[in-house]
């Protein structure tokens, strides 16, 4: 069950496969590399219009949960790491999954495009500190809009009604410091445009703070 608590027991039942190619390169005499990727997954799993269909036909809120069997559901990405100087490294990263099928893990994202950077802290003498920048722009399908604004109910979102749709933009920003040797706190922003998709609503900013500790 998409996003459920708990994993069906069974190779027949429910599988993922998973192939990566990664290539690894030099680039102005500093290392590189480009991953593609492509899954396919297959289980218990609605489309949004067999839900939609089911909901007009029966006069209820259409829901993905109504119409699940087992099919399968593909996706594919690109990422590119790049370093451009010794304290200055960079990504761009693209990914699509199948349009009617809904999501299987975790959010609701069609289509995603996102790229950043990293630079560590030698230029201000805190070799061990790192700023990072990133930006990301998500989509949901035509036919995900379709299911939300007929008042269906997706993994994360869904507000009974979508009529203003568009992309959702993200633009992030950290500062990692160590505090231990053992331990990294790190602060970090966000900012969301259109957050989940709805035009009518946001922007939203988010702070956060987070430790990792490795002992």
């Amino acid at each position: 069950m998409p996003n459920g608590e708990n994993i069906t027991p069974g190779f027949f039942r429910q599988r993922q496969w998973v192939v990566e190619l990664e290539e690894r390169h030099t680039l102005w005499d500093q290392p590189g590399k480009l991953k593609a990727l492509y899954w396919i997954d297959q289980g218990n799993l609605g489309t949004y219009p067999d839900a939609v269909s089911l909901g007009q036909a029966t006069g209820t809120t259409p829901s993905t949960g109504s119409v699940r069997s087992f099919r399968t559901k593909s996706g594919g990405g690109l990422n590119f790491e790049q370093q451009v100087m010794p304290d200055l490294g960079f990504f761009a990263r693209a990914s699509l999954a199948q349009s009617n099928v809904e999501e299987d893990a975790f959010t609701d994202i069609n289509q995603s495009l996102s790229a950043g950077f990293s630079l560590s802290g030698n230029r201000w003498a805190r070799p061990n500190d790192t700023v990072g920048l990133a930006g990301a722009i998500n989509r949901i399908s035509h036919e995900g809009k379709l299911y939300l604004a007929a008042g269906g109910l997706g993994g994360i979102i869904g507000d009974g009604a979508l009529p203003n749709a568009g992309s959702e933009q993200i633009l992030e920003a950290y500062y990692s410091i160590p505090v231990f040797s053992f331990a990294h706190l790190t602060a970090d922003y966000q900012f969301v445009n259109n957050p989940a998709y709805n035009r009518d609503r946001g922007p939203v900013s988010v702070f956060g703070l987070r430790a990792r500790v490795q002992l």
